[in-house]
């Protein structure tokens, strides 16, 4: 332990979050593009699931890897944990209630405009006080954020992952695109919309009622053009 400092750097927890919001958007568009496979969503819905429920999912990664692991994928590329104040790991408990006010307090629930200015307040606390709201429970101290010291090669790695997980998103937003698209053009060529002023003298429109003589409407105007000898001989008598 004696790697890590407890010094705060409210640019390597944004950075890492952001990883961490990015791998969780990349599963959702997944997701989304085999539901548009499947027929069973379009991409406006895809769209709206990632949206609404990417910043959740963050929650879900933290409750399952923070008791086990001490860290998450984007706080790992950055360098940094999460402990107790005891420096022991989270338990589950204590990781979904510490990521819940994470969520609520640092991210606004991830509503857009409401996000902002929760993280810029987050930002302002960390910088003045040294820690984060959520770390702390009736004036104590209840979680402890450890960063290992960040060196320039740090740093590069961590901007490499984080433009190619952004790479890897717009991809998957073209995808699930296409994918829609090509859903969409295929029901549309298997429904071919035949107009009645066509169908009504198309010999190859599928008419109704053809089979049954009966049901057949009355048109004297296709009768005159059907047998106009017959309607020459009636003018002669």
């Amino acid at each position: 332990m004696s790697s890590f400092e407890t010094q705060p750097h409210p640019w390597i927890r944004f950075f890492a979050k952001s990883v961490d919001l990015l791998l969780a958007a990349t599963l959702l568009w997944a997701l989304g593009i085999l539901g548009c496979y499947l027929e069973v969503i379009n991409l406006e819905v895809a769209l709206a699931i990632t949206v609404f429920f990417n910043s959740p999912l963050t929650v879900l990664f933290d409750t399952i890897l923070l008791p086990y692991w001490g860290t998450t994928p984007g706080r790992r590329v950055f360098g940094y944990a999460v402990r107790e104040a005891d420096a022991s790991f989270l338990s589950a408990r204590s990781a979904l209630r510490r990521s819940l006010n994470s969520w609520i307090r640092g991210l606004g629930c991830g509503i857009p405009v409401v996000s902002l200015i929760s993280q810029y307040l987050a930002y302002r606390e960390l910088v003045t006080d040294g820690v984060a709201a959520w770390d702390m429970e009736s004036d104590v101290l209840r979680f402890r954020v450890q960063h290992k010291r960040v060196s320039g090669a740090r740093y590069a790695v961590a901007a490499f992952i984080y433009f190619f997980v952004n790479f890897v998103a717009i991809l998957e937003f073209g995808a699930a695109a296409i994918v829609d698209k090509n859903v969409r053009d295929a029901k549309l060529a298997g429904k071919v919309v035949v107009p009645p002023a066509i169908a009504e003298f198309d010999d190859s429109a599928p008419r109704e009622n053809a089979s049954d003589p009966s049901k057949a409407k009355w048109d004297p105007f296709a009768m005159a053009i059907d047998n106009p000898a017959g309607n020459s001989k009636e003018k002669t008598k």
